[in-house]
């Protein structure tokens, strides 16, 4: 936590301790951002209530204490409003403007799969360096990947253009780590943990510098699913402008189409047993990773036509490996 966030809740609790005690129940108003159509919106009953309680017990010194710990609360006491953009950077500097950094002051414990701030500090500290990175992402317990992954996202906003290539193929490394799919009707595939802070690093990059640095990521990535999911990415969608041309896109999916080949070493009998179900499907596992451990997200359109590519790519390897004994290596 913030240092003086903690001086300043310490003080308010020895010096306005019934002050102190309305925060375990308040955490929402004073943590709770607003929306541009919330905005004209009048107080609600509870929230008239609370002001009036914080107000009168800190002897009018409630909208300094807001102003200072709590600025998303400030719109109740006739401040600005802050939208939802501003919570990863109190998270980042660990201000108790943030939910969690609140509850974990309040509570003393941290919740399921979050992870410590030094586990964060030491990933972010390696950020710019390939081999340094892919060791600090390495020691995250898997349960806790997906936490910090998308916790490092503020972080990569301010790097420069030579660190952009060795972090994004740190983080591309990750995918297999990641459970794939969505964990809820409204929430984005799991993959998109590693996605979110690989656009965020290529956003970063001028017009002149993009193209070059993705077509360096994508020939650094060797699994079919992982440059499917990149391209869905940077060639963007019918709402999301896309961080690289389509023209550029449309050749980079045309490199990694129908002359992209893997070979099995070992795998292939001489004869005949190809075109068995069994023994094909155990040769499409070896060269593809499970599509999903998870419900194809309906949300996401890009996650989507991610896993129709994959969906694809499965059954034209399947028809490859059956189609004749013998076979050098399979195709797809």
């Amino acid at each position: 936590m913030s240092l003086v966030d903690v001086l300043a809740l310490e003080a308010l609790r020895v010096r306005y301790p019934a002050a102190h005690d309305l925060l375990p129940a308040s955490v929402d108003l004073l943590t709770g951002t607003s929306t541009i159509y919330q905005r004209n919106n009048g107080q609600t009953p509870r929230e008239k209530a609370f002001v009036e309680d914080f107000t009168l017990l800190l002897d009018g010194h409630a909208q300094s204490v807001i102003r200072l710990l709590f600025p998303a609360a400030e719109r109740l006491f006739g401040g600005s409003n802050y939208g939802s953009d501003w919570v990863p950077a109190w998270e980042r500097d660990r201000r108790v403007a943030c939910r969690r950094v609140l509850d974990f002051y309040l509570h003393r414990q941290l919740p399921a799969g979050r992870a410590p701030i030094r586990c964060i500090e030491s990933v972010a500290g390696a950020i710019g360096d390939e081999s340094a990175l892919t060791e600090a992402l390495g020691q995250v317990p898997d349960p806790m990947l997906d936490d910090v992954l998308k916790r490092l996202v503020p972080y990569l906003r301010d790097v420069s253009e030579e660190q952009v290539l060795p972090t994004a193929k740190a983080l591309m490394r990750q995918l297999p780590r990641i459970r794939l799919g969505s964990t809820g009707m409204l929430s984005p595939g799991g993959e998109w943990a590693v996605l979110s802070p690989v656009r965020a690093l290529l956003r970063t990059l001028g017009e002149d510098a993009v193209e070059p640095i993705v077509r360096s990521l994508f020939h650094s990535i060797t699994s079919f699913y992982g440059r499917a999911l990149l391209l869905s990415v940077v060639s963007g969608g019918s709402d999301d402008q896309g961080v690289i041309t389509e023209d550029a896109a449309q050749s980079l999916r045309g490199i990694s189409s129908p002359n992209f080949t893997r070979r099995v070493p070992g795998t292939l009998p001489a004869k005949g047993c190809c075109c068995k179900r069994s023994s094909w499907r155990r040769q499409v596992q070896m060269i593809l990773p499970p599509l999903s451990r998870g419900p194809i997200p309906g949300s996401s359109r890009a996650c989507w036509k991610a896993r129709r590519r994959l969906c694809t790519a499965r059954r034209w390897a399947a028809w490859r490996c059956g189609r004749k004994s013998g076979s050098p290596g399979i195709r797809w």
